[in-house]
């Protein structure tokens, strides 16, 4: 999952190069999921946060640093993954050996969902918040486990995005 983590930071990059600068859809979704900060859902049924944004200290061993561009979240073998807030779905795709990414546009931010087989939705697809996009995958340890990233896109920045802490973004039940 690590390994993906860094595959996927290096294709944000090449992926914000090739938006328009600024975006803000006709419904002005943009503007409401800035509103839903702290109030989205998980996008699973349930499941426990077992590694957290930034970088700190793996838990096992403690002189190596992770970086996380997300969050890591435990949940059941096969459980479905939804989207957390309506959008379009902008990217799909598979890494090599690995499960598959979902990125789906809400505007001027993103919600990434790594670590998914069964994919379903398409390139280009509205998804309504709760819809289901596929499920979770098992990580290289055989425990299904996605991590969840929300990004922000910077238009006047030369950095392309900005990965937020998505637990900043859930609703602390």
């Amino acid at each position: 999952m690590k390994a993906q983590s860094l595959f996927l930071s290096a294709f944000a990059s090449l992926f914000f190069l090739s938006c328009s600068s600024t975006k803000t859809m006709r419904d002005g979704t943009a503007f409401n999921f800035e509103r839903y900060k702290g109030r989205l859902g998980l996008p699973v049924d349930s499941g426990i946060i077992s590694d957290h944004f930034g970088q700190h200290p793996s838990t096992l061993a403690q002189q190596v640093m992770i970086n996380n561009p997300g969050i890591d979240i435990r949940t059941a073998e096969n459980a479905r993954v939804m989207a957390v807030f309506q959008g379009r779905v902008s990217s799909v795709f598979s890494t090599v050996g690995a499960s598959q990414i979902v990125i789906i546009d809400h505007g001027n931010y993103y919600t990434v969902y790594n670590g998914l087989e069964n994919v379903s939705v398409k390139k280009d697809q509205q998804v309504a918040e709760k819809e289901i996009i596929g499920t979770v995958a098992p990580n290289d340890q055989g425990e299904p486990v996605i991590n969840f990233q929300i990004w922000k896109s910077n238009a006047s920045s030369k950095k392309s995005q900005t990965n937020l802490d998505p637990e900043q973004w859930l609703n602390k039940m």
